[in-house]
């Protein structure tokens, strides 16, 4: 009985959300939501918080298609639009965004993974908790540090400062005898 109510409410999602999208009402959008939390929630107790999670974020795009195929329109015969010609490459700047990529996926990777190992070990969870933990905090941890380093201003110096916070946390590690 839960199995049919689940479906059901998340049929009846898809349609409230392709209903507001048609008319872009607010009110539709805001019901739509509430489904979807209800809907959420029998998927959950049907199958358990993280299977039933699992469903009711999965079944909604897949059940979403035939209405996008029902919005599908032919554009017919388009000219083809001539290519636009590149701007001339600078050097320079093709250097320095190559820098920042690597230092981002590189560098801030590494003093990512410090920050989070020691932050998960100084935390007095289990030991399989600390391992979620770390799945879960690691590219959050990454995000943050790439953003503050793309948006700052001084990029050396948020580098600096940033390599600073990952030494004192490998020393953390290294005083506790983790490392």
């Amino acid at each position: 009985m839960l199995m049919l109510i689940s479906f059901l409410l998340t049929l009846v999602c898809v349609g409230i959300f392709y209903m507001s999208w048609q008319s872009q009402s607010s009110r539709l959008f805001i019901l739509a939501c509430v489904v979807l939390i209800a809907s959420n929630v029998c998927w959950s107790f049907w199958l358990g918080w993280e299977l039933g999670l699992v469903f009711s974020v999965s079944v909604i795009p897949i059940l979403v298609w035939p209405l996008i195929a029902r919005e599908q329109k032919s554009v017919g015969n388009v000219e083809t639009i001539p290519r636009r010609t590149l701007p001339p490459l600078k050097w320079g700047q093709a250097i320095t965004h190559t820098g920042h990529w690597l230092v981002v996926m590189l560098v801030h990777m590494l003093l990512a993974t410090i920050v989070t190992v020691c932050l998960c070990f100084w935390l007095p969870i289990e030991e399989t908790n600390q391992l979620a933990l770390g799945i879960v905090l690691l590219p959050l941890v990454w995000a943050a540090m790439s953003y503050f380093y793309l948006t700052s201003k001084t990029y050396w110096q948020t580098l600096i400062l940033q390599a600073f916070v990952a030494l004192l946390a490998l020393m953390s590690l290294w005083l506790r005898g983790i490392i």
